[in-house]
Formats: C-alpha cells, structure tokens, sequence
C-alpha cells in the first residue's frame, strides 16, 4: 500500500509484515562450469581417450585433467601448485 508523505513522494507501506523473507547464497561459478562440463560429457571422453593404466600413477589422468580444466579463473587447484 503507498501512502502520501509529502509533495510527489510516495512511501511503500507492507500490509502483512512477516509475510516474507529474503533468503540470499553467494555462489561461484563452479556449479555453471560443472553443468557445461558434464553436458558435453567431459569425463567420459578423458576417460576414453587418456591412457590410465599406468601402475606408476596415483591418480588417473583423466581425474587430474577434469579437475584442472574446472577450476575457476584459471587458479591452480591445491595441492597442484607450481615448484
């Protein structure tokens, strides 16, 4: 409901208060590159096409690549870090 508090002001008035609330997340841009990594079907074409086999590995390659290629803003994941 608006009502007049002066010349050509209206103020906004709510009838029920408590009626709603604001509920507010802050997200990344993690889960919006997962949903297109996982459209285009992105591990299971690494899986497919990356040898992984190796007993010398502790990781699958295909894992590793996936991993790197969501990391947002290009930030290498943990652990992963440049010497």
């Amino acid at each position: 409901m608006l009502t007049d508090i002066g010349i050509g002001v209206k103020e906004d008035h709510m009838t029920t208060p408590g009626q709603f609330t604001l509920h507010s997340q802050n997200l990344g841009s993690l889960p919006i590159v997962n949903f297109f990594l996982a459209r285009i079907g992105l591990a299971d074409h690494l899986r497919n096409y990356l040898p992984h086999d190796d007993a010398r590995l502790r990781l699958a390659p295909a894992a590793v690549v996936e991993v790197v290629v969501a990391q947002p803003r290009g930030r290498p994941p943990s652990g992963l870090r440049a010497r």
